[in-house]
C-alpha cells in the first residue's frame, strides 16, 4: 500500500494515480471502496488500470475479478493507452479470475469463490470488479449482497484494501453507490478537439473525503492513459448527429460527431445491415439527407426493409452498388456522383467486403475509404462503414474516427447482439 504522507492528526490518505480523482480529491483512505459507473466507451477500462498501476509499479500486488471480459480485452485497451499491465502478470503481481459465463449460477459461484481467496493468500493491495451488472441479473440482489459486495467490503476494511467496482447501468451503481466510501460515474463531454473525445468525471455520495469540485473533463491520450483537463484547456464544441438508436449514441458520446468516419463491423448476422438501416429509417425521418450504398441489395429492396421498420423513407436515396462491376476508380465515379445529386447529411455504405473481396488486393479498398473520409472531412457530414471482419479493417483503421465492433455471444440457450465501442477519437 502507498505510504502517501498524512498530516498530523489527519487520517492516513492514499493517491489512486488516476489524474481526474487525483485532481478531485486528496486522496483516500486505506480500505475504501469505489463504485464506479462507466458505461461501453467512457474511458471505465483505461482509468481502472491506472488505478491497479499504481501499486503494481511499486512492486505491489492486485487482484481483478472479471465477469463479461476476457484478460486479452482487458490488457489491450491498457496497451493502446501507455499501460503496461502484461508485465504484472507475467511478474506475478497482479492475479486475475474470469468468469467464463456470468449467467450460470454455478461458474459464478465457483469464480467468487477463487475471487476471495485470492484476496485472502495472495494479500493485494487493491482490488478491481468488472463488471457486476450480470452478477446482479444471476444472483439477484440479496444474492449479490451476500456473495459480492458484503464479502468485499468486510476484507477490504479488515485488510485496507482499496477496491474499485465497475457498474454499467445506473441500476447498479445505484445500489452498489449505498454500500461505498465513494461513487463516481465517466459520461461523455460535449466537447471534442484535435487529439480526441472528452470524457467527464463526476464525483456522486462520497463519505468523508473532502473535495472543491464536483466534476473535471478528461482526456483519453494514446500512450499516455488519462489526462484532466486543466483550467483554460477545454476545447470548442463539436456538433454531434443522434444515429437514432438510444444505445449507440450512448456509447459514443451522444451521436456521431460532426466529419467524422465511423466504421461498423462484426461477424456474419451479428446485425450490422440492420443497425444500418434502422439508423437510416431514424435519420430520414428526422429530415435528414442519406444516401445508402449497399453492395448487397437493389435499391429497390434498401427502401422496403427501411419501410418495413416503420420509415417513411422521406430524403433516403438508396443505391445498389453492383460489387463486381468495374474497378475501384468506377466505384469511386459511382460515389462522387450519388454524392453531388443528393448532397448527404449522412452516408452509409453497407457490406464493403462483398465489394473489396473482388479486387486484386485488399489494399486498394483504401482508395474508396479515402475519397468518402475526403466528403466527410470536407463537408462536416458523417461518413457509417459496416463490413465483416477482413484484412481492411486493421488496414484502414486509421482513417476512422469511431470504430465499433457487433458481435454475438451465447448467453444460456439464447444468442445476444453486443456492440463494443473499439476506438473512439
Amino acid at each position: 500500500m502507498s505510504n502517501d504522507d498524512a498530516t498530523a492528526g489527519a487520517p492516513r490518505r492514499v493517491s489512486l494515480g488516476v489524474d481526474p480523482l487525483d485532481l478531485l480529491l486528496d486522496g483516500v483512505q486505506p480500505g475504501s471502496i469505489l463504485a464506479m459507473l462507466g458505461p461501453p466507451g467512457s474511458g471505465a477500462s483505461t482509468l481502472a488500470a491506472e488505478f491497479l498501476l499504481k501499486d503494481v509499479e511499486r512492486g505491489e500486488r492486485a487482484a481483478v475479478l472479471l465477469t463479461t471480459r476476457r484478460i486479452w480485452e482487458f490488457l489491450r485497451t491498457a496497451e493502446a493507452y501507455g499501460q503496461e499491465l502484461k508485465g504484472g502478470l507475467d511478474g506475478r503481481l497482479i492475479k486475475v479470475v474470469e468468469i467464463g459465463n456470468p449467467f450460470a449460477q454455478s461458474e459464478v459461484n465457483e469464480a467468487l469463490v477463487e475471487f476471495f481467496t485470492t484476496l485472502e493468500e495472495f494479500k493485494p493491495s487493491r482490488a478491481y470488479v468488472d463488471t457486476i451488472d450480470p452478477l446482479l441479473v444471476t444472483l439477484g440482489r440479496r444474492g449479490l449482497m451476500s456473495g459480492l459486495i458484503g464479502p468485499v467490503i468486510e476484507l477490504s476494511h479488515r485488510k485496507k484494501l482499496l477496491t474499485l467496482i465497475r457498474c454499467a447501468t445506473p441500476r447498479t451503481y445505484s445500489l452498489l453507490s449505498q454500500f461505498s466510501t465513494g461513487a463516481f460515474r465517466l459520461e461523455w463531454s460535449p466537447v471534442t478537439r484535435e487529439g480526441g473525445s472528452l470524457r467527464r468525471l463526476v464525483l456522486d455520495n462520497l463519505r468523508d473525503i473532502p473535495h472543491p469540485k464536483s466534476s473535471t473533463e478528461f482526456r483519453l491520450v494514446p500512450g499516455d492513459g488519462i489526462r484532466a483537463i486543466r483550467p483554460g484547456e477545454l476545447p470548442e464544441w463539436v456538433e454531434r448527429t443522434l444515429s437514432g438508436l438510444p444505445e449507440l449514441d450512448s456509447a459514443i458520446g451522444g451521436g456521431y460527431p460532426s466529419g467524422s468516419m465511423v466504421l461498423v463491423f462484426g461477424g456474419p448476422g451479428s446485425g450490422k445491415t440492420l443497425l444500418a438501416l434502422k439508423s437510416s429509417s431514424s435519420l430520414s425521418s428526422r429530415g435528414l439527407r442519406v444516401l445508402f450504398i449497399s453492395f448487397a441489395e437493389s435499391a429497390g429492396d434498401v427502401l422496403r426493409r427501411v419501410r418495413s421498420l416503420g420509415g417513411e423513407a422521406v430524403g433516403l436515396r438508396a443505391v445498389g452498388a453492383d460489387p463486381s462491376s468495374g474497378s475501384v476508380a468506377g466505384h469511386i465515379q459511382e460515389l462522387k456522383r450519388a454524392l453531388a445529386e443528393h448532397s448527404p447529411d449522412v452516408v452509409i455504405v453497407d457490406a464493403l467486403e462483398l465489394m473489396v473481396s473482388l479486387l486484386d488486393r485488399w489494399e486498394e479498398g483504401l482508395r474508396y475509404l479515402r475519397s468518402l473520409r475526403e466528403w466527410a472531412k470536407g463537408s462536416g457530414k458523417v461518413a457509417v462503414v459496416s463490413t465483416s471482419r477482413n484484412p481492411l479493417v486493421e488496414l484502414a483503421s486509421p482513417l476512422f474516427d469511431v470504430s465499433l465492433e457487433l458481435e454475438v455471444i451465447e448467453v444460456g440457450d439464447c444468442l445476444v447482439r453486443t456492440l463494443k465501442v473499439r476506438k473512439v477519437s
